[in-house]
């Protein structure tokens, strides 16, 4: 009897492994490519809600996303749908089979750079309550010259992450141009 007990149990365990297993298979049966489709369609759709909104052009919701953003960013309030369009046009110009981390850092880093040296430079939380999060310690420690320079270097580091490219492809591509071999691909810039 003892067996029997246990043996149904091994079976429902069996089977709920198999439930948990179709579950979970759906999305892994989704190609990369469909997967990032849909993230660069959702990033281009929030950066145009959120242009929109700051226009007053998007309804209630955008009413409240307006106020969002203008307490987060300030007067710098345009970087979140600038944000969400060079998000897109990174996914859209580059194929990554590891597209979502080193984007989204790059897009932080844009999103980051962008507010502290709007802070760094007008100050008065000009970039909004975010802005002054960024700047606020770097100002602490370094005068006005040394954080702008911090905030240009992870500017151009969040560029280089988004496109996926570096100082020598760039540099290559521009003698290349003066050999007379243009050489342009929109893939990895």
């Amino acid at each position: 009897m003892a067996r029997k007990k246990k043996r149904k149990k091994d079976d429902i365990l069996d089977e709920t492994e198999g439930d948990i297993e179709e579950q979970e298979s759906w999305f892994k049966q989704i190609k990369h490519e469909t997967k990032q489709s849909i993230i660069i369609i959702g990033a281009f759709s929030f950066g145009l809600i959120f242009l929109l909104s700051l226009l007053g052009r998007a309804g209630t919701a955008g009413i409240h996303l307006s106020r969002v953003f203008g307490f987060l960013f300030g007067k710098a309030e345009f970087i979140a749908p600038a944000f969400f369009f060079l998000l897109s046009i990174s996914l859209f110009f580059y194929y990554r089979p590891r597209f979502f981390a080193p984007t989204l850092l790059g897009g932080f880093l844009f999103l980051v750079s962008i507010l502290g040296g709007v802070e760094v430079v007008f100050g008065e939380k000009t970039a909004g309550f975010a802005g002054f999060l960024v700047a606020a310690p770097v100002l602490k420690f370094f005068d006005f010259w040394a954080s702008f320079i911090v905030m240009a270097a992870l500017f151009i580091m969040s560029i280089l992450l988004l496109l996926n490219t570096s100082f020598i492809r760039v540099t290559k591509l521009k003698k290349d141009d003066e050999e007379g071999e243009p050489e342009i691909s929109f893939r990895g810039f």
